[in-house]
């Protein structure tokens, strides 16, 4: 057994032998690639021969005649690059429109639900307060029409100056140095009409819980108090709230439509920027390598640090 394992290697020896006396003898025909005066080159000898003029070794370690080559950032390959820019034009009219649009146009979906969730709630807010402002707006009217009469009003005119319109006492007041109205009441039931019966001393004996005069007294009105006017003003109060609220709801909403178009049109310039500082950093070359007998492509990157 021992002298079988003996027989063995000496055959394994020679076999191996073999082949590689066969390897020196067909080193003419095939030698590694790239092997130039018996010295392989180094990974920066071969891509600096490749960018100063395009050649490349073959096997023999000679340089071929320049081989087909495509400078991506040369030609500058506008699909991929401009498909990474952003139009700040754009960015700007989408977020002008519709708040968050221009925002996801930049890919930024975060900001783009921020600025549309603002637009949503100062829609809702404007509409909610709006809608509470018509409500109690129906509701002081409703009340004026109850406790306020044009011709309780009319009584303390008479009195004070037979006639029962101010018109002509608001035109041309029989005293000027004591007295002079300083509104006249409109025609028909207007908002400046709802206004003046509340707001203006010179309404006041229009509400039914103040007492008639019984004898002229042109500045009754400066002293008198009505219960009724006073909860009339605070319900005029509460609507003139709501409305101020929706007021501010609206301007919340405009300034949102211009500050998410500034803000798009402002990424967009910084994504820009971010793009074209890669593009300046990072360069593609592709080439057609070549050897002996066929071309291969190739692919190089460079890095500015």
């Amino acid at each position: 057994m021992k002298r079988f394992s003996q027989s063995y290697i000496w055959l394994l020896s020679a076999f191996v032998l073999f082949l590689c006396c066969s390897g020196l003898s067909a080193a003419g025909d095939l030698q590694a690639p790239f092997v130039k005066s018996g010295v392989t080159p180094s990974v920066q000898e071969y891509f600096a021969g490749v960018k100063s003029d395009g050649m490349v070794f073959n096997q023999s370690g000679d340089k071929l005649d320049p081989v087909p080559s495509y400078d991506v950032r040369g030609q500058r390959n506008e699909k991929l690059i401009q498909g990474q820019r952003k139009s700040v034009q754009r960015a700007f009219l989408y977020s002008l429109i519709v708040p968050g649009a221009g925002q996801y146009y930049n890919g930024s979906k975060i900001k783009a639900i921020l600025f549309l969730g603002l637009e949503a709630a100062s829609w809702a807010g404007h509409l909610s307060y709006h809608n509470k402002g018509l409500d109690k707006t129906a509701e002081f009217e409703l009340f004026a029409d109850d406790h306020w009469a044009e011709s309780s009003y009319g009584d303390y005119l008479e009195i004070n100056w037979d006639v029962r319109d101010d018109d002509s006492i608001y035109k041309n007041p029989p005293d000027t140095s004591s007295f002079l109205f300083t509104h006249h009441l409109p025609d028909t039931k207007t908002q400046q009409y709802y206004e003046m019966i509340g707001k203006y001393d010179q309404f006041v004996f229009g509400w039914d819980d103040v007492d008639s005069l019984e004898a002229p007294n042109p500045d009754a009105h400066k002293s008198e108090i009505s219960a009724n006017r006073n909860i009339y003003e605070d319900m005029r109060y509460e609507a003139n709230k709501m409305y101020g609220r929706a007021t501010t709801s609206l301007i919340v909403m405009m300034s949102n439509h211009l500050f998410s178009a500034m803000e798009a049109a402002w990424s967009a310039q910084r994504h820009n920027k971010k793009v074209d500082r890669f593009v300046d950093r990072v360069k593609f070359r592709a080439i057609m390598a070549q050897t002996d007998s066929e071309y291969f492509p190739m692919l190089t990157m460079t890095y500015k640090f």
